[in-house]
């Protein structure tokens, strides 16, 4: 028994050695590479060009990871190592939404197994978090038989063959960032699915209606409406559509062109949503088409990239704080008692204008924003007021209640992405049956 005992300490301590060994590795690798990256940022400062731009492809070569160990940019930065770290960032954080954007593969091999388990399959190979929404309409919560075979297939393909399977249906809205959502489908059958996958994305026409007119004949068409929707992963916060980059032609080769309106169509995306909606009015296709043979299109979805941390100390009587980090400056202007409440007035700027800020500042709202006591103690905000807005800039002042606490006990921490990432994305949809 005593050799058993002490066999068991023998492995317990080689655990425990070895995970020692491991964080000692970690923490040597991020002490190695701070002090790179500390020597690459003198040498954007040196004597000549060609070391500068050394420098700077050194720093850009070593990849996102490096984000951590940029300095921040000052008004005493010189002109030209400011502008070598905007690029070195703005490259870096556009590889890291990138990898954020890259599709998850999913392979599968069940028979006759729990709906239930192989979602949880799909859940743990992707990372996209799926919840059972059809107690909240109350539905029935069956757990169907599923037999499925795949292999590195995208989270859309073999979530769709699971769903069909299954009768069940994507809800668009899951209440909570990065989930997808299902309810049971309301006509139980195989759907037909006409849908195209690029990527984290996929595209399906879900309604067409055509309509003809006797009196004036030129308001004859047609609407299709395709339905984009994301991995949960992502979380674009707007998606673009330009109609004039559309193409289509019916089963007699026909070119179906874009009827009279508005040449480009923008969808705010709310938090926890994981489909948007677009109508795309078209004349309408001669007697005789059975079918759209082909719809080509393209859009743009504005992806947040790299979360960026802010932290306010010294909050009494604070005032014209500012800091700067990747591509957003966040200025802390005052955080003062108005009667029962404290305000914390929050300026945050995308020098140059954001695309993001320009169409659309609902995603601004959601971000995070707290106090924190030295301890780590949250205390959240009780309401937000915007008060200034901006083609670059926008204002929000989060209101807190205190209780008997004073400002000194609190940090404020503030999270917003450091930039937006304009994402292309190409489709094609064929063979769209006609009414």
């Amino acid at each position: 028994m005593r050799s058993i005992l002490l066999a068991l300490a023998i492995l317990v301590s080689c655990a425990l050695f070895a995970q020692a060994q491991d964080a000692s590795s970690a923490d040597q690798s991020h002490a190695n590479l701070s002090k790179q990256v500390a020597y690459l940022i003198r040498q954007l400062d040196a004597g000549s060009l060609a070391e500068r731009e050394d420098a700077e492809a050194a720093l850009t070569e070593l990849g996102p990871t490096v984000l951590d160990h940029l300095p921040e940019i000052t008004d005493r930065t010189p002109a030209e190592v400011k502008a070598r770290l905007e690029r070195i960032t703005a490259v870096l954080q556009k590889q890291q939404a990138d990898s954020v954007t890259q599709p998850q593969l999913v392979t599968l091999d069940f028979k006759e197994a729990p709906l239930s388990e192989v979602l949880a399959a799909i859940e743990k190979q992707s990372g996209n978090r799926i919840v059972d929404f059809r107690p909240n309409f109350g539905q029935q919560t069956s757990d169907p038989k599923i037999s499925i075979q795949c292999e590195n297939i995208l989270f859309w393909q073999a979530i769709d063959r699971v769903f069909a399977d299954a009768d069940l249906a994507a809800y668009a809205y899951a209440g909570e960032k990065n989930a997808l959502a299902f309810v049971n489908r309301d006509a139980p059958g195989l759907p037909l699915n006409l849908a195209s996958y690029t990527g984290v994305f996929r595209v399906e026409p879900t309604r067409i209606e055509m309509h003809r007119n006797l009196i004036p004949p030129i308001s004859d068409g047609m609407r299709i409406n395709l339905q984009v929707t994301w991995e949960p992963h992502v979380s674009p916060i707007l998606i673009k559509f330009p109609f004039d980059a559309l193409v289509a032609a019916d089963d007699q080769e026909t070119d179906l062109k874009l009827a009279d309106g508005p040449v480009s169509y923008d969808v705010a995306v709310d938090s926890g949503q994981t489909s948007v909606d677009f109508v795309i009015p078209l004349n309408l296709a001669p007697r005789g088409s059975q079918s759209i043979e082909k719809l080509q299109g393209k859009f743009v979805a504005l992806v947040p990239g790299r979360l960026e941390t802010f932290r306010f100390d010294r909050l009494t009587n604070a005032r014209g704080l500012r800091q700067e980090k990747g591509g957003v400056q966040v200025a802390l202007e005052q955080f003062r008692k108005n009667r029962d409440l404290y305000d914390a007035r929050i300026v945050v700027r995308f020098p140059g204008g954001s695309e993001a800020l320009q169409s659309h500042l609902g995603w601004v709202d959601s971000n995070e924003v707290y106090l924190e006591t030295a301890d780590g103690e949250r205390l959240d905000h009780a309401g937000i007021e915007r008060f200034q807005e901006d083609s670059d800039a926008i204002g929000i002042a989060y209101k807190f209640i205190l209780e008997e606490r004073e400002p000194a006990d609190f940090s404020l921490v503030y999270k917003t992405p450091g930039s937006i990432v304009s994402l292309p994305v190409d489709f094609q949809l064929d063979d769209i049956p006609l009414p």
